[in-house]
């Protein structure tokens, strides 16, 4: 790999490593919630439209893994069977999970096909960048 292709990667590659890590271990998209509340489980501040479920249904119907705690609805999702603690562990923590995340990312890039490689790499990166520039209080 020649130094002008590294210094164009590396940065793309950090972004991408970024927002795969913070979309299976926080956003809430509802594929990959789904997943991380069988691997994971506990405790997690409910969603919109589990608010709003449990605002419509009579008190008798609502469910009980819901709490409210300091004035937040609190959703306990119950961990699947196949799921140990240590998955639960890395699929909870960012800083964990971007290690074996990086791995993939860095080998891909290596040795996957450039044309295949790059738009993902900007892909990601546009994603990341666009991302934390959205959930900027000025924008």
């Amino acid at each position: 790999m020649t130094m002008w292709l590294f210094l164009i990667l590396a940065p793309m590659q950090i972004l991408a490593v970024y927002r795969i890590a913070r979309l299976i271990t926080v956003d809430d998209f509802p594929p990959i919630r789904v997943f991380r509340d069988n691997v994971v489980g506990g405790w997690r501040e409910a969603t919109e439209d589990e608010q709003e479920r449990y605002a419509d249904a009579r008190p008798e119907d609502r469910v009980k893994n819901y709490i409210m705690r300091d004035g937040v609805l609190e959703y306990y999702a119950l961990r699947a069977s196949w799921s140990n603690a240590f998955l639960a562990k890395l699929f909870s923590c960012p800083f964990c999970i971007s290690f074996w995340i990086a791995c993939g990312v860095v080998l891909g890039s290596w040795f996957g096909p450039v044309d295949v490689v790059v738009p993902v790499l900007v892909g990601l990166s546009a994603w990341a960048v666009g991302g934390w520039l959205a959930g900027q209080d000025w924008s």
